[in-house]
């Protein structure tokens, strides 16, 4: 019986010095009906050469070379073209066990599940361990039963779209959010929904690299948060609408959480998409309150923190513009 053809994606974007590990880290799989799909994202350095010295030597390996359009973009890029019938996302700056198609097939195949999720190990920029990430024994979940664990354990794993299994038909109409960050956040609640079963392994898969020089270290993380508050404020709506409430009031603590953490950044000037944050946030509050009592204190703690937060904002304006 002919294996079927399973797709791994990986968005490059200036990480020569991490490249050559990611790629051989793809190319020595042990299971064989692989495609290989290289989205040279507009790269400056030598990525692309890399890309395509790669290319010239094994013909499971296609690139394509296009403008930068960031993270998202290069991911849809290779879900639009990808031929397998499985998709693995890979970033190029961090890698993989060679068995980890063969064995999270074997697991989608034997469970019947829609999505396989493994154990990340981290290193640094040298590829010393770390930490490890893990949900523990292994499981076959539903939808709820992976929120459980999701909200359970907050150790990023449920979040990440990289070092998992999925069957391609989940992404026949869902793709990532274009321009914006923290776009995992923004994207996995889609993804749970159109899984019925997902398929929960122990070990430890995938090699997280953590950078000094990541996104999530810089400014721009902090600056661009209202990105993840609105992930939160999305997960939270559409998890009140599956009737996970409890789960839904725990999205909507973290979104509170993390709009007063970016709107209180000296940094963040963006007024525009503050006020949008603001509205999500309330109309959100406003649909979930009829059902929480909870959620009625939350709201006017909100409120009279946001009103206490604008008076702040001012002040620090007026005082800014004093100062030049």
């Amino acid at each position: 019986m002919n294996e079927p053809m399973i797709s791994i994606i990986c968005p490059v974007y200036n990480v020569e010095k991490y490249l050559v590990r990611c790629i051989s880290s793809l190319i020595c799989q042990t299971y064989a009906n692989i495609e290989i799909i290289l989205v040279d994202d507009g790269s400056t350095d030598n990525s692309g050469k890399i890309c395509d010295d790669y290319a010239g030597k094994d013909n499971r390996i296609s690139v394509i070379h296009k403008e930068n359009g960031g993270l998202s973009s290069a991911r849809n890029t290779g879900i639009d073209v990808a031929s397998g019938d499985y998709i693995l996302f890979v970033d190029s700056d961090d890698s993989i066990s060679p068995r980890i198609i063969e064995d999270f097939y074997a697991r989608i195949i034997d469970t019947e599940s829609d999505m396989v999720i493994g154990g990340i190990k981290r290193v640094d920029e040298q590829g010393k361990y770390l930490d490890s990430l893990d949900w523990g024994e292994d499981a076959v979940v539903s939808k709820h039963e992976y929120w459980v664990r999701f909200f359970e354990q907050k150790n990023g794993l449920g979040v990440v779209v990289n070092g998992k299994l999925y069957k391609k038909r989940i992404f026949d109409d869902l793709r990532f959010d274009e321009g914006k960050i923290f776009e995992d956040e923004l994207i996995i609640h889609k993804i749970i929904d159109l899984c019925d079963r997902i398929c929960i392994i122990n070990d430890e898969y995938y090699f997280y690299t953590k950078r000094n020089d990541g996104i999530m270290g810089k400014t721009k993380g902090v600056v661009n948060g209202y990105d993840k508050v609105e992930a939160y404020i999305k997960r939270a709506e559409y998890l009140y609408n599956t009737n996970e409430l409890s789960f839904s009031l725990q999205c909507l603590e973290d979104a509170i959480n993390r709009y007063f953490m970016v709107v209180s950044n000296p940094n963040n000037s963006d007024i525009k998409r503050k006020l949008e944050i603001k509205k999500m946030l309330s109309d959100v509050l406003r649909k979930v309150e009829g059902n929480s009592k909870r959620y009625l204190l939350k709201k006017s703690l909100f409120l009279y923190a946001y009103k206490a937060m604008e008076i702040t904002w001012i002040i620090r304006e007026r005082i800014r513009r004093l100062k030049h």
